[in-house]
């Protein structure tokens, strides 16, 4: 399908590649709750990044991996799990960067078509008064 001028992505969570770059039409925004979208970012994130270092260190084959084959030396362990924690790191700057860059405040977004339209809560005009000393509630 191809990209009209119509079509935009708005996500709370990128649908990603296997590269980790996101799946979406180029200019989509990310909307709903910010710091939700940061989290879910930087899960997806280092959750890749920390295979394909395991790929790239390991190689792509699972031989021993079911604990029948040798164990690996303490020195290619601490590699891997120190590459693991760099791209953890990098992972969590670039999802919080990426959420920024693309976010869509639709709560603002919402509040100001509602006033540019009329369309105002009696609260937000500071129509709502307190009526329960009149009617003996309180």
């Amino acid at each position: 399908m191809a990209n009209t001028g119509g079509d935009h992505d708005r996500v709370v969570q990128a649908s990603r590649k296997a590269d980790g770059t996101p799946d979406q039409t180029p200019d989509f925004t990310y909307i709903g709750d910010k710091e939700t979208s940061i989290r879910a970012t930087e899960e997806q994130l280092t959750q890749q990044r920390v295979s394909a270092e395991d790929v790239r260190l390991r190689g792509a084959s699972t031989a021993g991996t079911d604990g029948s084959g040798p164990g690996e030396p303490d020195a290619a362990v601490k590699k891997i799990a120190d590459a693991h924690e760099k791209a953890a790191k990098s992972a969590a700057s670039d999802a919080k960067s990426e959420v920024e860059e693309r976010f869509e405040d639709t709560a603002a977004e919402s509040m100001a078509a509602r006033r540019a339209t009329g369309i105002e809560t009696a609260a937000a005009r500071g129509g709502i008064e307190d009526t329960s000393a009149r009617s003996g509630r309180r």
